[in-house]
């Protein structure tokens, strides 16, 4: 009985010991990856108060297609609108600009170049994401992810995806890191709801876009690159949090331009 006494008492201490070095480690994780995370935003605030050093890639001429885009679009789903019998538009999928936002996307296939990776912080302008107090630079080109010796350039901000991608125009893409901090960088885009507004800057223009759908997509599904028929778009897109180290699946936003000004 002596000795079963005293291996239990071993056995307790050895417990103890091990909960010990478990704690000290996890608490030793949670200080380093805070650091880190305190790091990130540092990084992320000085490259949004940075200066866009890209002139814009939409001149008057652009602006003003655009704009008439814009209203083709609007004429149209008014037309659609008188053609259909005891039709209204609900106020809940239809924005001030009056553009409606229940879209059937038809997917113009291969319509896209993928960009090269790239380290270089390019920065083409700003992503604002007013209800959930997101403002990131926005820079071009592919990043290199858990590559040695080069920089992820996702962890400043949001990259573009495409070849020749122009605010306002087409499928405009943009990725971006989810963090252990909810506050960081593309971690909260999964609560964005239909209706919601995304704002784009470049150096001379800000372009409103307003959201009207959210899906998941594996990672493998580049689809979501290709432009749609009708409609100037936002795409944006992220890991699906599931816990692991390399996420399958993609969480992705797409909005449709309201406004630009």
């Amino acid at each position: 009985m002596e000795k079963l006494y005293i291996h239990l008492n071993f056995l307790r201490k050895v417990a103890v010991v091990m909960l010990l070095v478990f704690t000290t480690f996890y608490l030793l994780l949670m200080f380093l990856n805070q650091n880190d995370n305190q790091e990130i935003a540092k990084n992320i605030e000085k490259f949004n108060q940075s200066e866009i050093l890209f002139k814009s890639d939409n001149n008057k001429q652009d602006i003003a297609e655009i704009k008439e885009n814009i209203e083709k679009v609007k004429e149209k789903e008014e037309i659609i609108s008188e053609n259909k019998e005891n039709q209204t538009i609900s106020k809940e999928v239809t924005v001030k600009e009056n553009i409606n936002l229940d879209i059937k996307e038809e997917i113009i296939e291969n319509s896209y170049q993928p960009l090269e990776t790239t380290d270089k912080l390019n920065k083409l302008g700003t992503i604002e994401i007013p209800i959930i107090d997101l403002n990131l630079a926005v820079f071009e080109g592919k990043p290199f992810v858990n590559t040695k010796n080069k920089t992820d350039v996702m962890i400043y901000g949001a990259v573009t995806n495409k070849q020749n991608q122009v605010m306002g125009k087409g499928n405009y893409v943009l990725a971006s890191h989810i963090m252990s901090n909810s506050d960081l960088l593309f971690t909260n885009v999964n609560q964005l709801e239909k209706g919601d507004t995304i704002i784009l800057k470049d150096s001379e223009n800000t372009y409103k876009y307003t959201v009207y759908n959210g899906f998941i997509v594996s990672k493998d599904e580049t689809w979501i690159l290709n432009d749609i028929k009708d409609y100037s778009i936002l795409t944006l897109y992220t890991c699906y949090d599931d816990n692991t180290q390399s996420p399958e699946n993609r969480v992705v936003i797409r909005a449709v331009l309201t406004d630009i000004n």
